[in-house]
């Protein structure tokens, strides 16, 4: 009995041996076919990444050094066009102080006694060119009281002179007399003139501007005090 199962069953169970091993042996290579292209499929997708991730990070670099590079174009353009606007009004602003120095010339040795000199006209022109100096600045800086002041003191100045008929008198007699009586009108020209020069060079400050305008102010409200001529004008000619 038993020969005969064994005779059925062994040869039956060589052959599904012999079937299955190769069958498990095909098994276990797929599965490491698998398995090691899973691997480089994971070694590639690894790799795309950091390259991805690399090429991500250089993007973001250059975006970056471009925006700076851009920035730095424009700050660069903004410094420039405040640079050449400052230069601008530089330029401006040393047109009108020597437009103003020009007006001031012809009152350096005029003679207010000629009788056919009306010195109105002069004292218009110099008011105009010391209105378009002052609007170069803004209202606070101290050459607008500076300015003023030396406006007021010249118009005053010649009021005084011409008022003056005992000097008139005098003067028409004594040269002396008359250079004298001329006196307080030419050292207003010269001292304006000097102090628009000063401002041009740029050898005055701000402090040294503002006690100018005081000493200005102060010989301008003694001389309204002497004539009797009440309360002086203020420093704006605006």
């Amino acid at each position: 009995m038993f020969d005969v199962w064994a005779s059925l069953v062994l040869p039956t169970l060589g052959i599904v041996v012999a079937i299955a091993i190769p069958l498990i042996v095909l098994y276990w290579q797929r599965n490491a076919d698998a398995r090691r292209l899973s691997e480089q499929r994971d070694i590639e997708d690894r790799r795309v990444r950091e390259e991805r991730e690399r090429s991500d990070l250089r993007l973001a670099e250059e975006r970056e050094l471009s925006a700076a590079r851009l920035a730095d174009e424009r700050t660069s353009a903004e410094e420039l066009r405040a640079e050449e606007a400052a230069e601008r009004i530089q330029t401006a602003r040393k047109v009108a102080i020597r437009n103003v120095v020009a007006e001031l010339a012809p009152f350096i040795g005029m003679d207010l006694y000629r009788q056919d000199l009306d010195v109105h006209p002069y004292l218009v022109d110099l008011r105009i060119a010391a209105m378009a100096l002052v609007d170069e600045y803004p209202v606070e800086h101290p050459i607008n009281e500076l300015v003023g002041y030396h406006q007021h003191l010249g118009m005053s100045t010649a009021r005084a002179i011409q008022e003056d008929t005992v000097a008139r008198e005098r003067a028409a007699v004594d040269i002396e007399d008359r250079l004298v009586a001329l006196g307080p009108m030419h050292r207003w020209a010269a001292q304006y003139t000097a102090d628009m020069r000063s401002i041009l060079v740029g050898n005055v400050t701000d402090d040294q501007m503002r006690a100018r305008s005081r000493e200005v102010a102060g010989t301008t409200a003694a001389l309204y005090e002497r004539n009797g001529w009440g309360e002086q004008p203020g420093p704006s000619i605006r």
